[in-house]
């Protein structure tokens, strides 16, 4: 008998206790269909299909479907075999995309992508192609396991940061989420990240009661590692790491903390130079009819950056950190045609930690955060090595911030002596 559902509100465990009722063999796909309007999980039962599917699912069928030759002299028609076993599995992986919707509509959405990749790296089983009556148990159990390493690595975090519990406390809550973590695989602690994101704050940020980092710089490192290399061969040369994943996440956010938050302040300076300038200096012009910020602004703003980048204290760790991850993007075998590891660290720093800092740092819509969008635009654009061309759609505007575009470019620049700081 078919279970009804609303693949929108549908909870698991309503599955889970329907299931007895309406699906009967263990060892079953369960599927999914529509039925006059109704959506429907259920199974194969006897007759008209019964006798049918068992022959075009077993071993025989598949390699009759396979042979054509062969199902001429058994009198069985290949193509009608293929259809229906496509037909089969469709509706299998239909059922299982139901089954993982029903766990994100009990337990947030992402959640049942997490449990479909835990059982498949701890058993092998791949649950997307399709979900047994008896892997119900299995999802049940990933799910209790998901939720206890969650809440753990949660609450030690809390009990670390809360200043009215002891020292000692405090401490013992740190390390031990620090052992915890670097004893994860890199899938277990990919997935720990992924359903807890602001865990990877707490990375770089989380300190001991004694104010030294609970993760060394070497853990950090291992940790980005690890990840950058495990994400690479899943990446096109089109977009490479231009997502928002896990091991991008982790180049961003920690690097601002490690020497001491050197690439913090740094971002600090830069939006101080922005807030005064912009104080002194009519924001904004009408240029041609478009309201730009005023090109006098942006270069003066452009050339104290350039004196402040000059100025950066040397960033040891930060330069192991890049290191590291470009190290990991390396073993991890780029696609053909991708920029290079080294690439993507350089522009990484100010694509994803510096020009987020300035621009995220001025209201929306403000004339401080019109300046900031448009000077974290030069600045992305001072990574390709050239200056605005006078060409293309707002070439009658970009061509006014060459002055401090080319300063930023120059060989003596502070950009320059700031690359080769962090890089080595």
């Amino acid at each position: 008998m078919p279970l009804n559902i609303n693949p929108a509100q549908t909870k698991f465990s309503t599955i889970v206790s329907e299931a007895p009722k309406n699906l009967a063999k263990n060892n079953e796909a369960i599927r999914g269909g529509r039925k006059d309007g109704v959506t429907q999980l259920y199974q194969h039962g006897d007759k008209p299909h019964g006798g049918d599917n068992k022959f075009v699912n077993s071993s025989f069928g598949k390699f009759v479907g396979s042979t054509p030759l062969l199902g001429k002299i058994v009198k069985v028609d290949p193509e009608t075999i293929k259809q229906k076993q496509a037909a089969r599995e469709a509706k299998e992986q239909q059922g299982a995309s139901w089954i993982r919707s029903s766990i994100d509509n009990e337990h947030g959405a992402g959640f049942g992508a997490r449990v479909f990749q835990h059982v498949l790296q701890n058993r092998g089983e791949d649950l997307a192609k399709g979900v047994l009556k008896q892997d119900l148990t299995t999802i049940e159990n990933a799910i209790h396991t998901l939720q206890t390493r969650d809440a753990q690595a949660v609450e030690l975090v809390s009990i670390a940061t809360d200043l009215s519990k002891s020292p000692a406390v405090r401490d013992q809550a740190a390390t031990k989420f620090r052992n915890d973590v670097m004893s994860m695989s890199v899938e277990e602690r990919e997935d720990l990240l992924t359903g807890n994101p602001q865990l990877i704050d707490v990375l770089g940020t989380l300190r001991k009661p004694t104010g030294a980092p609970v993760f060394s710089v070497a853990q950090l490192s291992q940790i980005a590692h690890d990840q950058f290399r495990r994400e690479t061969p899943g990446e096109s040369a089109q977009s490479f790491f231009r997502g928002n994943s896990v091991a991008t996440k982790l180049l961003g956010r920690i690097a601002l903390d490690l020497d001491h938050g050197a690439l913090r302040d740094l971002g600090g300076r830069m939006k101080d130079i922005i807030q005064e300038t912009t104080s002194q200096v009519a924001p904004l012009i009408d240029h041609q009819g478009q309201e730009i910020p005023n090109p006098q602004a942006i270069n003066h703003i452009l050339t104290a950056i350039d004196a402040s980048l000059a100025q950066h204290v040397n960033g040891n760790d930060v330069r192991a950190f890049l290191t590291a991850v470009a190290a990991g993007i390396d073993r991890g075998n780029p696609p053909q045609g991708a920029m290079t590891s080294q690439e993507l660290v350089r522009n990484a720093i100010w694509l994803r930690s510096l020009c987020p800092a300035i621009v995220n740092a001025f209201p929306s819509g403000s004339s401080e955060g019109k300046v900031a969008r448009q000077v974290s635009a030069v600045l992305q654009k001072m990574l390709t090595g050239k200056a605005y061309e006078a060409e293309g759609f707002g070439a009658s505007h970009n061509v006014l911030y060459n002055d401090g575009l080319n300063e930023l470019l120059a060989r003596d620049s502070g950009f320059r002596a700031f690359q080769a700081t962090i890089q080595g």
